[in-house]
C-alpha cells in the first residue's frame, strides 16, 4: 500500500500550476504590451522607466498610419494573397495526400519523395527562377504572381497523407462497391472525416501567406498592390531610411496590432478543429 502524502501532493500541485501561469503570462504579455503601446504616443513609449497603461490614450497612431499607408487596400490584398493560397492548397494538396494516401501507381514513393524535399530547399533560392517566369507570363507587379507559386504546398501534401493513411481502407471499398466513385468519396467520406486535419491546414497556410515577405517585395511595385507584410516595412521606416532614430514605434505598434488581428481570428475560429488534429494524431500514432 502507498503512503500519499496530502501536503507533498498540494505543493507539487501547486508548483505546476504556478509554472502554467508563469507560461501564460509570458505568451501573452508581448500582445497586451502591443495593444498598449499602440494607443500611446511615441514619446512615451521611449521613455525610461517606461509606462504599463498609457498616460493619455489616443488613436493618433492609427490617424496618422491611414494618412500615410492605405491600410485597407493593403488588409484586402493580403486576404486576397492569403485567402487564395489556402484555398488552393487545401484543395489540390488533399486531392494529393489522399492520392499518395491510398491509391498504387509507378513512382509512387518517389514522386512523394521529390515533393517532399522542396521542404528541403529555401526560398530564397527559388525566388529568381519564379520571378523569370512571372516576367515572361507578364504578370510582374499583380498579385498573381504573389500567389502563383504557392498554389500547392509539400508541407501540406505531407500532413495530408499522413492523416489520411489513418482512414480504414475497408471504409472506403464499402463505398465502392456501392457505386462510388473517386471523386464522391472523396467528398462525401474523405474530406469530412479529415476536417480537424484541414482546419489545421488552414492555419498554417493561411499564416505563411499573411506572413510572406520576400517573395510579394521582390513581384509587388505598385503601392496598390502592397500587402500588409511590406507595408509593416514601409511604416516601420516612414520617418526615414535603415537609421534607429528614424523607427516610428507608436505607429509600428498601431500596424503589428492591425496586422496581426486577422490571424488571431483565424485562429479562434479553427482553434477547436487545430486542437483535436494534434488530439486525434497523437490517439492514432
Amino acid at each position: 500500500m502507498v503512503n500519499r502524502n496530502p501536503s507533498k501532493e498540494k505543493i507539487v500541485d501547486l508548483s505546476i500550476e504556478l509554472l502554467i501561469l508563469i507560461v501564460v503570462i509570458f505568451s501573452i504579455s508581448p500582445i497586451l504590451i502591443l495593444i498598449l503601446d499602440s494607443f500611446k504616443s511615441y514619446s512615451e513609449i521611449i521613455t525610461i522607466p517606461p509606462t504599463i497603461l498609457p498616460r493619455k490614450w489616443s488613436l493618433s497612431n492609427f490617424i496618422e498610419m491611414a494618412e500615410r499607408v492605405d491600410v485597407v487596400t493593403m488588409t484586402a490584398n493580403s486576404f486576397i494573397v492569403s485567402g487564395s493560397i489556402t484555398i488552393s492548397t487545401l484543395f489540390l494538396a488533399t486531392l494529393a495526400g489522399y492520392a499518395f494516401a491510398k491509391f498504387e501507381f509507378t513512382g509512387k514513393d518517389k514522386i512523394f519523395m521529390l515533393t517532399i524535399s522542396k521542404l528541403m530547399i529555401p526560398t530564397i533560392v527559388l525566388v529568381i527562377p519564379w520571378t523569370s517566369m512571372m516576367t515572361r507570363a507578364g504578370l510582374l507587379d499583380s498579385l498573381l504572381a504573389a500567389v502563383l507559386p504557392y498554389l500547392s504546398g509539400a508541407w501540406t501534401i505531407f500532413f495530408m497523407r499522413q492523416y489520411i493513411l489513418q482512414l480504414p481502407d475497408d471504409l472506403l471499398d464499402s463505398a465502392r462497391i456501392d457505386g462510388a466513385g473517386e471523386l464522391r468519396i472523396f467528398f462525401s467520406i474523405v474530406l469530412p472525416l479529415i476536417r480537424p486535419a484541414l482546419a489545421t491546414a488552414a492555419i498554417v497556410n493561411f499564416l505563411w501567406g499573411w506572413n510572406e515577405f520576400l517573395w510579394p517585395l521582390l513581384v509587388l511595385n505598385s503601392k496598390q498592390n502592397f500587402v500588409l507584410s511590406i507595408g509593416l516595412a514601409y511604416v516601420k521606416y516612414s520617418g526615414g531610411v535603415m537609421t534607429e532614430a528614424s523607427v516610428n514605434y507608436a505607429m509600428l505598434a498601431a500596424f503589428s496590432l492591425i496586422y496581426s488581428l486577422p490571424v488571431l481570428l483565424v485562429y479562434l475560429l479553427l482553434a477547436r478543429q487545430f486542437v483535436e488534429s494534434i488530439v486525434l494524431s497523437g490517439l492514432q500514432r
